[in-house]
């Protein structure tokens, strides 16, 4: 009875593996042992551009953070996919939803939709 169950679970296992997936998802993860805390997230696209940066405080009453993305949006600056302050706030930009919309021909241009 052991014996059939692990080969079912093989079967299955094997079944998962060579089915196609044609999703491309971000992922995050989040585990705490022992009172620390570890969060990590990944970008599934094709950019090659990715970047690091850091923001300092502005007093001592803010955070300063870090941030990961790749998406130019003017000169120098990058819209962020994810990031953490000192106080360990985490955000990650997983998923965004594009409803189909009929094209407007007399849409106000965004120059600047960082700020």
């Amino acid at each position: 009875m052991q014996k059939e169950k692990y080969l079912n679970l093989l079967y299955f296992t094997i079944l998962i593996l060579v089915t196609p997936f044609g999703g491309f998802a971000c992922s995050m993860y989040k585990i705490t042992c022992a009172g620390k805390t570890m969060v990590g997230c990944n970008e599934d696209a094709w950019r090659t551009t990715s970047t690091i940066w850091f923001e300092k405080a502005r007093n001592k009453s803010e955070y300063g953070a870090g941030f990961t993305g790749s998406r130019k949006v003017s000169g120098n600056r990058i819209a962020p996919q994810s990031g953490m302050n000192e106080a360990g706030l985490t955000f990650s930009r997983l998923a965004s939803y594009f409803p189909k919309q009929p094209m407007k021909i007399n849409k106000k241009i965004i120059t600047d939709e960082a700020t």
